[in-house]
């Protein structure tokens, strides 16, 4: 079983001059085909801002898991041994953390395991790294015999599949479907990192939401640096405002983008197309490239949504098809992330929706609490579809002491979400300390959430208020 987290810890200085700093954070030790371990990495970033990417290496016989919760925004990949986060743009924090779980699928394994992490970035339109490493001894399983044991630099030449391995979990069998596709009885091949050919932000960091391609022939065709990312639609003056990056590299030719909306709408309209043939057929909303915008490496596209009802809740599934310069085809998923990408686009700005507070849907707290006014934090411990019977006894096993909320919520008319939160916190930090309080007692995926005037609101939202408290 991994022993306790934070213990291993590598830090390094951005090369050059820049103030970036780069810090990972782990455990000393793991034993091989049991519990996953968790990674954590604090990026003390200043304010850089733009597009910029983390990745790191695994050896064979080593997976990665996203924990959803603490991608600070960026998208989550993993392949080809490599584990990567991409931001659009970064967050505007001084410091943002990420974290991903380890799970060791082959328990004969012994020896050093060394993640070397790399943060790359752009100051003005210069190239700059941040790098860090820290090193965790792994054992094998006590079922393994000692004789069967094999290091893991030997391991990397064996041909044989892992004795131990075990299938990918839901979520990363989940994102390989979505974001590799592979000819029949082919398999997808690592892939060479390239460096497109993009605006100053992307090119410094350009990476690889690399994907393979299905052709119609025998032959998989690769294409690097191909991704979308959706800022989660926000509401101003009960219109819901969608804007969508495509970061599409050296790519060219056609290519179209396909939204289903997965509720009722009054009325759909284009903002910005960047050329496309608009087109909607109820609640399915289409942009069709003949030829994809070349003048740079990614563009953003923007539609609006007139609900039938007020403050309805919108959610929206999309995906991104092209033809790559080979004239094959391929698709990657529209990953929705709490970005900000209205400074691109002719739409109100983030914080407009920011200042009309819209109201979350929000049942009832359960406890008579007094609604608390302007701008608190509270962390969420757990989110269920059905109530936790007994609260004190299912905490206590994570010697929580402080008091434990519920919160309902109606996404639907037919079903809930109960939400366990502590707090409220004045401050940001304050939040952050009792959500790292909570990882070091084992609730792994607690994460911090902000309130205004009693309503749910988003990181970005809540900092947009502090600042205009400035």
């Amino acid at each position: 079983m991994a022993a306790a987290f934070s213990l291993s810890i590598g830090l390094l200085q951005a090369q050059g001059a820049s103030p970036v700093a780069l810090k990972i954070s782990t455990v000393h030790q793991a034993t091989a085909g049991e519990d996953p371990f968790t990674v954590k990495v604090s990026i003390n970033k200043q304010n850089t801002q733009g597009f910029a990417r983390f990745h790191v290496d695994l050896p064979k016989g080593f997976e990665a898991d996203e924990i959803e919760s603490e991608n600070a925004g960026a998208v989550f990949d993993f392949r080809d041994q490599r584990v990567r986060f991409v931001w659009a743009n970064l967050p505007e924090e001084h410091e943002v953390s990420i974290s991903y779980r380890i799970r060791i699928t082959e328990p004969r394994l012994k020896g050093n395991l060394s993640l070397i992490g790399r943060f790359t970035y752009t100051v003005g339109s210069e190239r700059q790294i941040a790098d860090a490493a820290a090193q965790v001894t792994i054992v094998p399983s006590l079922s393994v015999a000692a004789a069967q044991a094999i290091d893991i630099e030997a391991y990397q030449n064996e041909d044989a599949q892992p004795s131990g391995a075990t299938s990918p979990s839901p979520q990363v069998a989940a994102a390989q479907a979505t974001d590799v596709e592979a000819a029949p009885n082919e398999a997808a091949q690592p892939l060479e990192e390239t460096s497109p050919n993009l605006t100053p932000e992307a090119s410094a960091v350009a990476d690889s939401g690399e994907v393979a391609a299905a052709s119609t022939g025998s032959s998989v065709v690769k294409t690097s640096g191909i991704f979308a990312v959706r800022q989660k639609p926000y509401m101003v003056d009960k219109e819901y405002y969608v804007n969508i990056q495509i970061t599409k590299a050296q790519l060219s030719g056609s290519g179209r983008v396909d939204e289903e909306l997965t509720a009722s709408v009054s009325k759909v309209e284009a903002i910005e197309t960047k050329g496309a043939q608009f087109s909607v057929d109820g609640t399915k909303i289409s942009f069709v490239w003949t030829e994809i915008p070349q003048d740079t490496g990614n563009f953003v596209i923007a539609y609006k949504v007139t609900p039938w009802q007020g403050n309805a809740p919108l959610s929206v599934q999309g995906m991104f098809t092209y033809s790559d310069n080979s004239g094959n085809a391929s698709s990657v998923n529209i990953v929705e992330r709490e970005v900000d990408f209205s400074i691109y686009v002719p739409v109100p700005p983030l914080a407009a929706a920011a200042s009309q507070a819209p109201e979350a849907p929000l049942v009832n707290q359960k406890e008579s609490q007094p609604v608390q006014r302007g701008l608190v934090f509270k962390v969420q411990l757990l989110a269920t579809r059905q109530p936790v019977k007994n609260r004190d006894a299912y905490f206590s096993r994570y010697n929580i002491t402080e008091a434990v909320a519920e919160e309902v919520y109606e996404f639907d008319p037919r079903q809930y979400t109960y939400k366990y939160v502590v707090g409220p916190f004045k401050k940001y930090e304050q939040a952050q300390k009792y959500r790292d309080l909570a990882w070091r007692k084992g609730i792994t995926d607690a994460f911090v959430t902000c309130y205004y005037n009693g309503n749910r609101i988003t990181i970005q939202e809540a900092l947009m208020i502090s600042n205009k408290k400035r």
